[in-house]
């Protein structure tokens, strides 16, 4: 089912996890900041979500691209995968609602509602590949798209966020 989705699922599991390498870069130049504990509850709480969408990512397009995975592996590792990803964005979005999570009115649309939408699309994909629909391969083609599109603008969003935060010194060669 997989086998004419190769190249697609070639593209989407390597760039999110290039997305996820990028933030680890960020967390670590970003950790010796003038303003250390803003710089790093802003990465903690906005970064973690995005490294979760995109791991998910990786993991199904790992699955799709081995020889032989059975559909019915492929079909159980998308549900669990989007099922948990909603539970995990209800709780993004209710620590952004109540309060805990204090920041731009638009990251709750981007990091809770959006993000859910495209799981909620890939939850029904993983029930139509195990129950062999053939536009379950479009849907989850294109939840994982959204999903990355999605992590895409909530990375730039939050590294221009860090960029003003961190420490400004003049780097030279022999830094």
């Amino acid at each position: 089912m997989f086998d004419t989705w190769q190249n697609f699922y070639l593209l989407m599991g390597p760039s999110a996890a290039a997305l996820i390498g990028w933030l680890f870069v960020v967390a670590t130049l970003t950790q010796n900041s003038s303003n250390h504990a803003q710089t790093a509850h802003g990465m903690r709480v906005y970064s973690t979500p995005i490294v979760f969408h995109l791991s998910a990512i990786v993991l199904v397009a790992a699955l799709a691209l081995m020889p032989h995975t059975p559909v019915a592996v492929i079909a159980g590792a998308v549900s669990a995968t989007a099922g948990t990803g909603l539970v995990y964005c209800v709780y993004v979005g209710c620590q952004m609602r109540t309060g805990k999570i204090v920041g731009h009115w638009a990251d709750f649309w981007s990091y809770a509602v959006a993000v859910s939408i495209a799981y909620a699309v890939q939850l029904a994909a993983g029930i139509g590949l195990a129950l062999g629909w053939p536009a379950s391969t479009w849907m989850l083609a294109g939840s994982f798209l959204a999903q990355l599109m999605i992590a895409i603008y909530n990375a730039w969003d939050l590294v221009t966020w860090i960029a003003p935060r961190a420490n400004s010194r003049n780097w030279t060669a022999t830094d």
